[in-house]
Formats: C-alpha cells, sequence, structure tokens
C-alpha cells in the first residue's frame, strides 16, 4: 500500500471514511497511513475509527502501527507507519483493536480514569456510613 490518507470532517461525525477491501488488507513498512481531521473535527472520548475493514485477513509486514495508548502528533508519528492526528489534553488513541479490526478509539488518559473510579468508591463508601 502506498502513502495512505483518511479524513474525517465535523460536517460527517458519523460517516468517517474508511478503506473497504475485499479480500486481505497488506500494510507495508515504510509506506504510512494517515489519519488527517478535517473542518474542525475534534473527536472526542469514545470516538470509534474503522480504519481498513477487510474480509480475509490483515498483513502488517512490519508496517508499525504502536500498541496500547498514543498521543498522536507529529513527535509520536516519528516512530510509526499509522501517523495519527493529536489529540485534545487528556485523550489517547486506543490501538489495541487495530490489527483484529482495523479500529481506534479515543480514550481518556488512563490516570483520570483511575481516580474518578476511586473518586467514586469514596462517596458509596461514605454514603454508607451515614447513619439513618
Amino acid at each position: 500500500m502506498a502513502h495512505s490518507t483518511l479524513h474525517s470532517s465535523a460536517h460527517r461525525p458519523i460517516a468517517k471514511d474508511r478503506l473497504n477491501v475485499t479480500g486481505a488488507v497488506n500494510l507495508i513498512s515504510g509506506s504510512p497511513l494517515s489519519v488527517n481531521l478535517t473542518g474542525g473535527y475534534n473527536p472526542g472520548i469514545g470516538d470509534p475509527f474503522d480504519l481498513p475493514d477487510w474480509t480475509t485477513s490483515l498483513n502488517l509486514n512490519g508496517f508499525a502501527y504502536g500498541t496500547g495508548l498514543r498521543i498522536g502528533g507529529a513527535a509520536d508519528n516519528l516512530n510509526y507507519n499509522l501517523q495519527l492526528p493529536g489529540l485534545s489534553a487528556g485523550c489517547y488513541w486506543d490501538l489495541s483493536q487495530f490489527s483484529n479490526y482495523g479500529v481506534i478509539v479515543v480514550v481518556p488518559e488512563p490516570g483520570r480514569t483511575v481516580w474518578v473510579v476511586i473518586g467514586c468508591a469514596a462517596l458509596l463508601l461514605r454514603r454508607r456510613r451515614i447513619p439513618g
């Protein structure tokens, strides 16, 4: 696959662009796949991006997309063939489903989620201790 670019815009937030392939998708090391956000579109937490869809298999052939979480942006993209735009503060790209389904999702910073859960648990525990 030569350099490919997928665009999502504020004018089409539900109908995100994707690459549909009948058969196998062959990604190759050194051939970037770029995700560009246009028209002022700024993805929020939980927004999924279904990039390539294939019917038989995804062959990475050394294609570096990263694993786990990435921040995107110029500095982050230096290490990968999957070129992702930077996100607003506290957001990350979750790439855990990319090699199986071609999907990446915007997620909150892991530390923030832990603190929210701890805070909710503390509120629930405190509520139980108040005599009724």
